[in-house]
């Protein structure tokens, strides 16, 4: 079996998840991250993207510290003999499967802050997503409140 990038002993995997996310980050804010990382936590009034990405990037640093411990720790009750894994064994596997998952987590997070889902066309259009959801065009401005007054007024 030949080791990808996902498998854990890997030595690249970890600097490549890391690097990867590293350089998105510089890319969308034109600067170092160290730069991006100084800037935010010594000037006030960033721009709170830059602040959320450099926090998002010290989360998953944190993560993939986590993952690694896991990992470690598994490499070592495993042992070498093959055979079936025990309980402590199995609660080993699991922790390095929650640890994936938070990393990942994380990981899609900052992704996230870097490149946000366009926001629905009826979000900034009052009206607009009765319209969408009913095939009725949408009301002009005034005009539910209209409708009920003259309602109230019958």
């Amino acid at each position: 079996m030949t080791e990808g990038p996902h498998h854990p002993q890997d030595p690249h995997a970890t600097e490549d998840v890391l690097e990867t996310v590293a350089q998105l980050i510089e890319e969308h804010f034109g600067r170092p991250l160290p730069e991006l990382q100084h800037t935010v936590s010594r000037v006030p009034g960033t721009n709170p993207r830059a602040v959320q990405a450099v926090h998002g990037f010290h989360l998953l640093a944190g993560a993939q510290g986590v993952l690694e411990r896991a990992e470690n720790h598994l490499l070592e009750i495993l042992g070498t003999e093959p055979g079936v894994l025990d309980e402590q064994q199995m609660q080993a596997a699991q922790q390095v499967n929650d640890a994936v998952a938070a990393r990942d987590a994380r990981v899609l997070a900052v992704l996230h802050l870097l490149h946000p889902p366009a926001a629905p066309a009826w979000s900034s259009t009052p009206g607009r997503h009765a319209a969408m959801t009913s095939g009725l065009p949408p009301h002009p401005p005034g005009a539910v409140r209209a409708q009920a007054a003259r309602r109230s007024a019958r």
